[in-house]
C-alpha cells in the first residue's frame, strides 16, 4: 500500500489536525502553502476580532509576533495591549511596547484600541497614527507624558479617553478644536485639566459624553456650559463645585439626560427635587428635547439612602431615575 502524503489528506481532516496545534504552530501551518492558508482561514474566520495580548505571548519572539498578526490582524476590530506590571512577573512586560510599533501595520481594520503602555508610547502613538485610518475608539492608560497632538490625524475617531492628561504644552483639543472640530463625540480625561487646556474641549461641538475629573466652577462654566449637544456629563471628584453649579448644568443643558457625579458633599436632597421642578415645567412643554427619565448616579453626597421612597421622588420616576452608589 502506497503511504499517504499529508497534501492527499482531505481539508476535514487537515482541520482536525489544526486543531490540535498551539497557537504558534497553527501560523506555521498556514505560512506553508496557500491550501493550508486557506484551512486556516476556515479555522479562525470569527476569531481574533476581539483580541487581548495577554500573558503567555510574551515567551514568542519577534518573528512570532509578526507572523501572529500578519496573519490575524486584518481580522481584528478591537484589540486590548499592556505593558503594565503582573503580580507573576517581576519586570515591567516591555517586551509589548516594543512590538506594538512593528505590528500596527498589520492592524488596517482595527476600529478600537486600549493602551495600557508607558514604554516607547511616543513612537507607538505615531504608528497608530499612521495606519490606524479606520480606528474608532482609542483609550490610552499610562503615566507617561507624550505628545497626543498626532491623534487629530485619525479622521474616524469618535471616542477618546486619556487617563493622565499632564502635559501643560499639549495642544490635542486645541488642534481638534481648530481642524476637526466635529470629530469627537465621547472624551474622557482621567486627570485634572487647565483651563488653559480645557478652554478648547467647549469648542468640540459634536461631544455628547464629558467624563471630567475634579473640575472647578470656571471650567463647568466656561467649558461644559458652552457643550450643547452633550447628553451624558460624568464628574468624578467634585468637591470644588457646589449644588446650584449642578443647577447650572441642569438648566442650560438643554439634551442632558444622563449625570453622574462622583464625590460632592454639597449635593443633597434640594438638588433631586429640584431636579424634578425642572423637569416637569420643561415636561409640559412642547419644546422639551431632553429624553425622559433623566438618569441621575450619585456616590459620596449627602443625599438620603431613602430618597427614592420620599415624596416627589417616588412619584416622579416617569421624569427622574436616582441610583445612589455607596452613598
Amino acid at each position: 500500500m502506497d503511504s499517504l502524503h499529508i497534501m492527499d489528506m482531505p481539508d476535514e481532516c487537515l482541520l482536525r489536525v489544526l486543531q490540535q496545534l498551539d497557537v504558534m504552530s497553527q501560523c506555521n501551518f498556514a505560512f506553508t502553502c496557500q491550501r493550508f492558508m486557506c484551512i486556516y482561514e476556515m479555522m479562525h474566520r470569527q476569531h481574533f476580532r476581539c483580541f487581548t495580548w495577554f500573558e503567555p505571548t510574551n515567551n514568542w519572539t519577534a518573528q512570532q509576533i509578526e507572523a501572529f498578526f500578519r496573519l490575524n490582524g486584518h481580522k481584528m476590530r478591537m484589540l486590548s495591549v499592556s505593558d503594565l506590571h503582573d503580580k507573576y512577573f517581576e519586570q515591567p512586560l516591555l517586551s509589548k511596547a516594543n512590538h506594538m510599533i512593528n505590528v500596527c501595520v498589520y492592524l488596517k481594520n482595527l476600529r478600537s484600541l486600549i493602551l495600557c503602555i508607558d514604554h516607547k508610547l511616543p513612537d507607538i502613538i505615531i504608528e497608530v497614527c499612521k495606519h490606524l485610518h479606520k480606528l474608532e475608539n482609542l483609550v490610552i492608560d499610562c503615566a507617561s507624558h507624550p505628545n497626543y497632538e498626532f491623534l487629530v490625524l485619525l479622521r474616524r475617531l469618535k471616542s477618546l479617553d486619556i487617563d493622565y492628561f499632564v502635559n501643560p504644552r499639549d495642544k490635542l483639543f486645541q488642534r481638534f478644536a481648530e481642524l476637526r472640530p466635529d470629530a469627537l463625540e465621547h472624551l474622557r480625561i482621567g486627570s485634572e485639566i487647565t483651563m488653559k487646556q480645557g478652554k478648547h474641549i467647549a469648542y468640540l461641538r459634536g461631544l455628547t459624553l464629558l467624563n471630567i475629573y475634579n473640575p472647578c466652577y470656571h471650567f463647568v462654566n466656561g467649558v461644559v456650559l458652552q457643550l450643547a449637544n452633550l447628553r451624558v456629563l460624568s464628574i468624578t471628584s467634585a468637591q470644588q463645585l457646589r449644588d446650584h453649579d449642578f443647577r447650572h448644568l441642569i438648566m442650560h443643558l438643554k439634551y442632558l439626560a444622563t449625570l453622574y457625579v462622583i464625590q460632592c458633599t454639597d449635593l443633597g436632597n434640594d438638588f433631586i427635587f429640584f431636579i424634578i421642578q425642572h423637569l416637569k415645567g420643561h415636561e409640559m412643554r412642547s419644546s422639551n428635547c431632553r429624553r425622559l427619565p433623566f438618569h441621575l448616579e450619585l456616590s459620596g453626597t449627602c443625599v438620603s439612602d431613602d430618597i427614592n421612597e420620599i415624596e416627589p421622588v417616588n412619584s416622579s420616576h416617569s421624569v427622574l431615575n436616582v441610583v445612589l452608589v455607596g452613598n
